[in-house]
């Protein structure tokens, strides 16, 4: 067998330009110990930034893996922050650090909304697969899974003074879940369109539903009193009072309220957040007692219908519009938070920016505090190029051009233009060459960032700019069906300093727009790119026709030709690149490159190697000499707009539809190509579940899991399964040979008896994969199981958690078959009496530990003379008004 070609990897190191995702909310934080409205977390792609709101910049970034953050809360007691992901995980992370705490898979498509519970022990998740999953933060494992909506589900929130959980759809329901039973005991059906939204305010008093009219509909929330005479029972007792008509049209984006409940903000899809206030008891018998007496004054002492209708729990008593946020563009998320009568609101904009706005309660006025735009562009990035060093990149948007520090990712200069199509380098780098959606063709000085000339270069949009080989000078093409080639000159200006300029040489007339062009790197062949779907070449010097490539089905939207002039890659909008030689024009192949439209190509220099991107997000790297696709990087959420790389090769960068510029790095680590496409198989594999990811146990249909199969699950039941086959051979040559050594698995887990072995195994499972591994036991290998948790529960290594959770579960899973074994039956019978000895010692050592703590808190504060020990404990304590009797 031969030598097999190797090539380097390529790998992502950093990416730049994002402030906050369009898809994903903002948040309030608690990242001191000490909770403020200072920091705010966004979701950043797939990751989440946390930002500094005094400072502008970055506290902590929270690095994710592979998925687009969708939803991020934020617990109001804790550290804790739990981000959900596009398919359908959440991780809890501490805001703190940074670090995962747990991880929650329970859903089969995108999250949709988070809550956490008043104490931070529970996290319930909704999801667009219109289930609920309730889980246990405490435990790592997942509750219930509450099924009734028919839609997609929007907000969740738990009542903090009841065990109640409200949930809202698309469906137009508003439902109401027992979380004692599980079950759904009211559903609100007065709404006609989907509920997008909803808060509860004031201590649980009030619910405020927002659909798609200028309508928010409130409805007040009581505490139902039960009776003998009650037959259906309902815990809450909902009842309409009233409207609030908001100012903007349209369906309500989101609604969000303060952690006390007296301030509501909420926005459409328009450039304004409307804030309402919740007054206070004591302010509610304030304005009602002053309304009283002016209608006593103007209408006299006698009765009247008008004093008699008059109600303090009417709507105009307990809510006042405060004055509506102006925003500088789109509102895609926001939050609030109310410091006494301070009222603070950060914004995300569609606009790649977070406003900061302040207003009290008492003031009918805003004022705008900060604005976090980074060094990110505000609209889409259409065009990027590096420069000659291989540090400088410059990149242009719809609004303007900014030049950044390829090391640092920071951004350099800002020039402000109208809409940027096209953008490169001139040579030196001190200008930047950039062409518009109206044409103009730009020349920017880069140290100072002012536009030194604009050139009418074309009539319709300039597509592309390219520096001739020679860097004399650049050719440009238009949808006007021109191709111009242009001289650089120096040319004096007003201040009479030499700056440059544009001679304009020839003009290529064709028939088609074109979309592309390039000059060959002998300068003898020009290419362009037509809107018929074909590649026309011409000679350089006499503009004379040379070769017609034909064969792509649509348009082509990029091509590159080839350090030595040999080939040209072309892109097109029918998914496939196609090679072909300069020489006769013949293709030498063609792939299916990607799955949506190509739109972007650039050739390695001094390779023929070249990288392409899609509007199906992915970056590949292929081989024009054997036509292979080398690797595949970590591509953008959505469409990929474009990429470039750099004149050594060693870098490349690509922009796309998520805001996002990726950078991507060749390191000294080589790649073969039959080890990357084992590898892929392997990770195609590994993705798809052998036992199907229904979580429904067999015979018990009635019995469905919260949690979600995964191929972690899997990989933990045959980890089980191998554990416990390996014991039973191990129990088998014991028999035979007391002399037996050890095998080598249960060595390498410092276990010296087959039960430490088995608890190796369970301790190394993830909690929350506990039941999805258990449930995938056949029933002979949970006899087995069963009879290693007796000795277990016995000894003092068996983790007692852990082996009453197994235990549980188990019963309630195979209930049938245990009881009519006569052998299991009285295994669980023994199994019970140890549980219960093995839990009261655990209770009683905490509550050991708990009065031990406390006398010597009594001795040390007598000591010192009224200290007071653990301060800060009891000070949290006192916050959450937490008994010690929960302990």
């Amino acid at each position: 067998m031969g030598l097999t070609k190797q090539y380097l990897r390529y790998e992502s190191s950093g990416k730049f330009n994002i402030i906050s995702s369009a898809n994903c909310n903002v948040q309030y934080v608690k990242v001191d110990d000490k909770t403020s409205s200072r920091y705010i977390a966004a979701g950043t792609s797939e990751d989440v930034t946390i930002w500094d709101s005094r400072l502008a910049k970055k506290k902590l970034t929270i690095r994710g893996e592979k998925f687009e953050v969708v939803h991020i809360c934020a617990c109001a007691v804790t550290h804790q922050l739990a981000v959900g992901y596009r398919d359908g995980t959440v991780i809890v992370y501490d805001s703190k650090t940074g670090d995962s705490i747990s991880t929650f898979a329970g859903h089969r498509s995108t999250i949709s909304c988070i809550s956490f519970d008043k104490a931070g022990h529970r996290l319930a998740t909704g999801s667009k697969d219109t289930d609920i999953v309730l889980w246990d933060v405490v435990g790592e494992q997942g509750l219930c899974r509450l099924s009734g909506h028919k839609g997609p589900i929007t907000r969740i929130e738990f009542m903090s003074t009841q065990n109640i959980l409200i949930s809202s759809s698309v469906d137009t329901f508003v439902k109401f879940w027992d979380l004692t039973s599980g079950h759904c005991f009211k559903t609100l059906v007065g709404h006609v369109t989907e509920v997008w939204s909803f808060c509860l305010m004031k201590n649980d008093s009030y619910l405020v539903t927002a659909t798609n009219d200028s309508e928010l509909r409130v409805w007040s929330l009581k505490e139902s009193q039960k009776t003998d005479d009650n037959v259906d029972y309902e815990p809450v007792a909902c009842e309409k009072i009233g409207s609030i008509v908001r100012q903007g049209l349209g369906r309500v984006v989101s609604m969000c309220a303060d952690s006390l409940g007296q301030i509501l903000c909420c926005h459409g899809n328009e450039k304004q957040v409307e804030v309402f206030y919740f007054h206070t008891t004591d302010e509610v018998a304030e304005r009602y007692q002053k309304k009283l007496k002016k209608l006593k004054k103007k209408l006299g002492n006698a009765s009247n219908d008008q004093i008699e209708a008059l109600s303090p729990n009417s709507l105009q008593f307990c809510v006042s519009r405060l004055a509506a946020v102006k925003t500088g563009a789109k509102v895609k998320s926001a939050d609030v938070w109310l410091d006494d009568t301070r009222i603070k609101i950060v914004a995300a904009l569609n606009n790649n920016s977070l406003e900061f706005y302040g207003l009290t309660t008492k003031s009918k006025d805003y004022e705008f505090e900060k604005v976090i735009t980074g060094a990110g562009h505000t609209s889409d990035v259409r065009s990027l190029a590096f420069g000659e060093d291989g540090v400088s990149i410059v990149s242009g948007s719809g609004t303007g051009i900014k030049v950044w520090n390829n090391i640092s990712l920071s951004c350099i200069r800002t020039v402000d233009t109208t809409f940027v199509l096209t953008i490169c380098f001139a040579p030196g780098d001190r200008y930047i060459l950039a062409g518009t959606k109206a044409g103009a063709l730009l020349i920017v000085d880069t140290p100072s960032g002012e536009v030194v000339e604009s050139v009418e270069a074309h009539e319709k949009e300039l597509w592309k700019v390219a520096l001739l080989p020679n860097k004399l000078g650049c050719v440009t093409c238009s949808s006007d069906c021109t191709v111009k080639i242009w001289n650089f000159e120096l040319v004096k200006n007003e201040h009479q300093m030499m700056v440059l300029s544009l001679l304009h040489v020839k003009t290529l007339q064709l028939q088609e727009p074109i979309l592309d062009v390039r000059v060959t790197a002998d300068s003898n062949l020009i290419a362009a790119a037509l809107l018929d779907s074909t590649v026309q070449i011409f000679f350089m010097d006499s503009l004379k026709f040379f070769l017609n490539l034909h064969g792509h089905k649509l348009p082509v939207t990029c091509l590159d030709t080839s350090y030595d002039s040999s080939l040209i890659a072309t892109g097109s909008a029918d998914c496939c690149v196609k090679i072909w030689g300069l020489d006769y024009g013949d293709c030498h192949k063609s792939i299916l490159a990607h799955k949506m439209a190509v739109s972007g190509l650039a050739f390695v220099p001094k390779t023929h190697y070249f990288f392409t991107c899609g509007k199906d997000g992915a970056v590949h790297q292929w081989d024009a000499d054997n036509f292979e696709r080398i690797q595949t990087l970590r591509g953008h959420f959505g469409e990929a707009w474009g990429l470039c790389v750099s004149l050594d090769g060693q870098f490349v960068i690509s922009c796309g539809q998520d805001r996002v510029m990726r950078v991507y790095e060749k390191t000294f680590e080589p790649l073969v190509l039959e080890d990357e496409r084992e590898a892929e198989r392997q990770q195609e594999e590994e993705e798809t579940l052998a036992t199907g990811d229904a979580s429904v146990l067999k015979g018990r249909a009635a019995m469905v899991l919260a949690s979600k199969r995964t191929v972690n699950a899997e990989r933990g039941a045959e980890l089980l399964l191998e554990c416990l086959d390996t014991v039973q051979q191990y129990k088998e040559e014991l028999k035979q040979s007391k002399n037996t050594p050890l095998p080598p698995i249960m060595m390498a887990f410092n276990a010296t008896t087959s039960g430490e072995y088995v608890m190796a195994i369970l301790k190394k499972i993830r909690c929350s994969d506990m039941e999805e591994i258990l449930s995938l036991l056949p029933f002979a290998s949970v006899n087995r199981l069963i009879e290693y948790l007796i000795p277990l529960l016995r000894s003092s290594k068996g983790d007692v958690e852990i082996l009453n959770r197994v235990l549980v579960f188990l019963l309630k899973a195979h209930h049938k078959p245990i009881v009519s074994s006569r052998n299991l039956f009285l295994a669980m019978k023994q199994l019970q009496s140890l549980s219960l000895d093995r839990v009261t010692e655990a209770k009683d050592l905490v509550g050991c530990n708990l009065h031990g703590l406390l006398y010597v808190q009594r001795e040390r504060e007598q000591l010192e003379n009224g200290l007071t020990l653990f301060a800060d404990a009891l000070q949290k304590r006192k916050k959450r008004k937490v008994p010690f009797k929960m302990l």
